[in-house]
């Protein structure tokens, strides 16, 4: 019982415990980045309210890609 005393008082063991839920919680949001989807906001913001996390995680496997076609900003020589 003394090392686990030990273990659980370590600093290391609570920044691994906080970085690895905040990990998480933002799971949605990096989700959404990674797959490129549409509506990246609509992910921010359901995830901004804790108690819409799993909709925020749905959101991010189930909204559209965007087309690669058709960047967010267009370049200069564009508009």
């Amino acid at each position: 019982m003394k090392n686990m005393n030990t273990f659980l008082g370590s600093g290391p063991f609570w920044i691994l415990l906080i970085g690895g839920l905040t990990l998480l919680y933002f799971s949605p949001v990096i989700i959404g980045v990674i797959r490129r989807v549409e509506l990246i906001s609509v992910i921010i913001v359901l995830n901004v309210v804790p108690i819409l996390w799993p909709a925020a995680l749905l959101s991010a496997f189930m909204q559209p890609r965007r087309d690669p076609r058709y960047p967010l900003y267009p370049s200069p020589g564009e508009w």
